[in-house]
């Protein structure tokens, strides 16, 4: 087997791991809590966080998010584009 081609594999293999643990941090706890928190952090009924570095957080995760959401399609797709080259490159070994 090709080098190039096991390495291009093996990276693949890192995009898709890459994508699992950006879906999971999306579904995180303080990720969805980012929409409830609004202006304070409430816990059992009464509110534990607030002020401006509560707000700076929150807004902060918010932006991060929208961005993030975006990382799962693109490393699919990069692992996939990555076997392809990795499947080609094995077929050109052959012939």
């Amino acid at each position: 087997m090709s080098a190039a081609a096991d390495d291009k594999d093996r990276l693949a293999q890192e995009f898709s791991g890459w994508k699992g643990l950006v879906e999971q941090l999306l579904g995180g706890p303080t990720m969805k809590s980012a929409d409830r928190l609004g202006n304070g952090a409430r816990a059992g009924g009464r509110e534990v966080w607030s002020g401006p570095a509560a707000e700076r957080f929150t807004g902060e995760l918010r932006r991060l998010r929208t961005s993030l959401e975006r990382l799962p399609g693109g490393f699919l797709a990069t692992a996939q584009n990555l076997r392809e080259t990795a499947k080609d490159l094995r077929s050109k070994e052959h012939h």
